[in-house]
């Protein structure tokens, strides 16, 4: 006897087990297909400062110099030229200075010691700005750009420039006075006061010096060991006369701003 049942649906499966063989019945939807090879892994980590290759290992001074010493082969006409430029200016003064002081006679520099003490005051007004300028095109080499020292002086705060250095200098007298170490002390804890004044997020003068003491203090060590070679690298220069202080100056300054950045951990450009 036989029952009264609807037919099938298409792609409804029968009772038996016979017809399970794991292929898609007819009318069913196929299944997705597999996600492809590394779907399923998480993205890659950000690549560390400095982009490809970026700095892995703690903070080395002589790796500073030797960073500097790179920077200045890869920029070296626009650095000699720079380099050129401000020493030209301080024999510019001295000579402006010989000549207003009445040269050997020292009568006659007596009667313009008012014209020395304008002209010197406008030459340390001068230096600090083009040493200013050296120190931002620096940065600007340590953040992946060229070296552009006249281009810097467009981005240069002068008044910051002068006040902050006034104040170093007022501090700097003071701990001299305190049996000299004191003084020493000053010129070292204020040793990135003018990367601090021209870099883009400077703020004033009196806090670029105290930023300075904080970078400093917290980086004891290195920066004491950064300054010791950097001293060595100047008096090497000096000891090879003109030409030896024309790429000590840049090779040192270029080593600072790299010190500042690694200090601060911002990135550094590769070389």
């Amino acid at each position: 006897m036989t029952t009264n049942q609807p037919p099938p649906y298409p792609g409804d499966q029968p009772d038996d087990s016979s017809s399970t063989s794991g292929l898609p019945s007819y009318g069913s939807t196929p299944p997705p297909p597999p996600p492809p090879p590394g779907a399923d892994y998480p993205p890659p980590p950000p690549q560390p400062p400095g982009g490809p290759g970026g700095f892995q290992q703690p903070f080395s001074a002589p790796d500073a110099i030797a960073w500097g010493w790179k920077a200045f082969t890869a920029n070296v006409g626009p650095i000699l030229l720079a380099a050129l430029v401000v020493i030209l200016v301080n024999v510019a003064f001295s000579a402006a200075g010989f000549v207003i002081g009445g040269g050997f006679d020292a009568e006659t520099a007596q009667s313009f010691s008012l014209a020395n003490v304008l002209l010197n005051l406008l030459s340390t007004i001068v230096v600090l700005f083009l040493s200013a300028a050296f120190a931002r095109a620096a940065l600007d080499v340590v953040d992946g750009r060229g070296f552009d020292f006249f281009g810097a002086f467009g981005r240069i705060n002068l008044v910051s420039v002068v006040v902050a250095s006034i104040a170093v200098s007022i501090l700097t007298v003071i701990g001299f006075v305190l049996l000299i170490i004191p003084g020493l002390i000053v010129l070292f804890l204020t040793y990135f006061t003018t990367n601090f004044v021209v870099d883009d997020d400077a703020g004033s003068p009196f806090k670029a010096i105290g930023d300075s003491v904080k970078l400093v203090s917290s980086n004891l060590g290195d920066a004491l060991l950064l300054a010791l070679l950097s001293f060595l690298v100047i008096v090497v220069g000096f000891c090879a006369l003109i030409i030896g202080v024309i790429v000590a100056y840049p090779v040192v300054a270029l080593s600072s701003a790299y010190a500042y950045r690694r200090f601060r951990g911002q990135p550094v450009a590769a070389l």
